[in-house]
Parts: structure tokens; C-alpha cells; sequence
């Protein structure tokens, strides 16, 4: 009799606080695949119990209703390999960096100049919904928005994009029930040491990467920067050292073999859902984000 390796609890993602323990054997689970929503709320007995100490300690201190479900502050915990003083920490910061930086509000302010500069897109999904921020390097021009002194409004524009996208993957789950990530598909085609390596580039590159990661933790499912030149590299070196082990094993980098590209894109998303410059057939509007109203789950 072979013996069961270990228990686990599966929750639905609105009622992980009154979810239903059992047993599931490793070779059963494996015969269906497993989506990162399965992987992101499945817990062991001590993890789930860790949770519930870490809930009944901040709940109180929280501003949103969102902010108190078990998913959301599960990324915390995970994010700190579940030690609740120093996940407790993290989350106290980003509430007060919310709340200092007014992030409920970044939406509501006028960005219509950083849209036609840097502009980035929501349209598309992967097969279980989650849904992918999308931009094309070539198209920006960073180094002539910070030689004119908007690096601190780019900046902005980029949490604004973040706390978008962050939103979205809450949004989807608070209706789908199957959503806790979101993917991030970077063009790296155009990329070049003038406009967007340049030496006042770099640090407002390297910010942001600082910023996803003390500010949204375990909100990426997979990165992939596709079309990178070889000159990107130098840059990568720099990012590696600042990603949190979760998002570098999230991170791919590839070159610009069209082939393998739309390999890399085809092993999440249909066909229909890849833009058409890598082989796909979507073709993506002007418009940032169309949400949900497109898609048919």
C-alpha cells in the first residue's frame, strides 16, 4: 500500500477562511493539470493554520475589504516564506506607501500625455483567464522623457500601470474565482543603449523592478521578454540581483527567433489571444484595456 505524501487543503479563492480539508494522492492531482490557481491556493494543514494566525494579527489594521480576504494576504506570506513578523512588516509598509503615494486615487489622474508615449495593453488572456500586460519596447523613448525631467511622472505612470493590471488579476478572481496572477509580455524589438539603456536611463529602469517587488508581491505568474537583442544583457545583470526568487524563476528572456517565440507564448495562450507580431492573429487596438467585455471564458 503505497503512502499518501502529504495533505492538502484546496480552497475556493472567496472562502479560503471556511475551506474544506482532503486528502488527494500525487499521482491523481498530476493527471490534470494544474493551473497556478490550484498551485496558489493550496496549502499544507500547518501553512493554512499559519494564515489564520496571520489574519486574526492584521485584519483590523486594513483599509479594504479586499485587503482582508485570505488570498491577498496570502501573497504576503508566501512572499516571506510564510514567517508572519517579517510578512506582517511587508504589509504595513506597502500600506503606508499606499497610502502616502495615494495608489486607491492613481487611477482617476490624468495620463493622457504617458499614454501616447508609453502606451501598454490588457486586452489579451491566457487559457485560464489571467490576464497579460503587454507593451513594445520600440515604441518608447525613455531617455528623451528623462533628459526633459519626467522621470518622476514616468515613474508614477508606471505604478499607475502596475496598480491597473494588479487590479484586473483581483478583479477577474473576485468574479471567476479561478485568477490570483497576471502575466507580463515585454517586446523587446527596438531596444537600444540610446534610448533606452542609456546611463540616466538605467536607474528608472531598475525602480521599477524595485517597485513591483516591494509593493505587489506574487502578482506575476510567468515574465517574458521576447525580441531581446544581445545588448540587453548588460541590463538583465543589473534586474537579476533585485527580483525575489518567485519572480526570477518567473522570468524568460529570449531573442528574436520568431519560432521559438511563439512557442514560448503558444505553451499559455491560444492562438487567437498572441498578437499578430509574433505569429498570433490578435490585433490589438489603441485602447490599454478592454477588461472583460471581449473575452468568453
Amino acid at each position: 500500500m503505497r503512502k499518501i505524501p502529504h495533505w492538502r487543503i484546496c480552497c475556493s479563492i472567496s472562502l479560503l477562511l471556511a475551506c474544506t480539508l482532503f486528502t488527494c494522492v500525487v499521482d491523481v492531482c498530476h493527471a490534470k493539470r494544474r493551473t497556478t490557481f490550484d498551485r496558489d491556493i493550496t496549502l499544507s494543514t500547518e501553512q493554512k493554520a499559519t494564515l489564520d494566525k496571520f489574519k486574526a494579527l492584521v485584519v483590523d489594521r486594513v483599509p479594504h475589504n479586499y485587503m482582508k480576504e485570505d488570498i491577498y494576504l496570502l501573497k504576503f506570506l508566501r512572499y516571506k516564506n510564510f514567517d508572519i513578523p517579517e510578512a506582517e512588516k511587508f504589509l504595513m509598509q506597502v500600506l503606508q506607501w499606499r497610502k502616502e503615494n495615494k495608489m486607491d486615487t492613481i487611477g482617476e489622474e490624468d495620463w493622457s500625455d504617458m499614454k501616447q508615449k508609453f502606451m501598454y495593453n490588457l486586452q489579451m488572456r491566457d487559457r485560464d483567464g489571467e490576464p497579460v500586460l503587454y507593451f513594445n519596447v520600440e515604441s518608447m523613448d525613455l531617455r528623451q522623457t528623462v533628459i526633459q525631467g519626467g522621470d518622476r511622472r514616468f515613474l508614477r505612470y508606471v505604478d499607475g500601470a502596475l496598480e491597473e493590471s494588479c487590479g484586473l488579476v483581483r478583479t477577474l478572481g473576485e468574479k471567476y474565482q479561478n485568477v490570483t496572477r497576471g502575466h507580463l509580455i515585454v517586446n523587446g524589438k527596438g531596444y537600444n543603449l540610446i534610448q533606452h539603456g542609456c546611463l540616466r536611463c538605467i536607474p528608472s529602469l531598475l525602480r521599477i523592478v524595485l517597485s513591483y517587488e516591494q509593493h505587489w508581491p506574487e502578482c506575476v505568474d510567468r515574465i517574458l521578454v521576447l525580441n531581446a537583442p544581445g545588448i540587453f544583457v548588460p541590463l538583465l545583470d543589473a534586474i537579476k540581483p533585485l527580483l525575489s526568487p518567485s519572480t526570477s524563476q518567473a522570468l524568460t528572456v529570449l531573442g528574436p527567433n520568431k519560432k521559438t517565440n511563439l512557442e514560448a507564448l503558444l505553451k499559455f495562450m491560444d492562438i487567437d489571444e498572441i498578437p499578430v507580431e509574433f505569429g498570433g492573429r490578435k490585433i490589438l487596438d489603441n485602447s490599454q484595456s478592454d477588461y472583460d467585455e471581449n473575452f468568453t471564458y
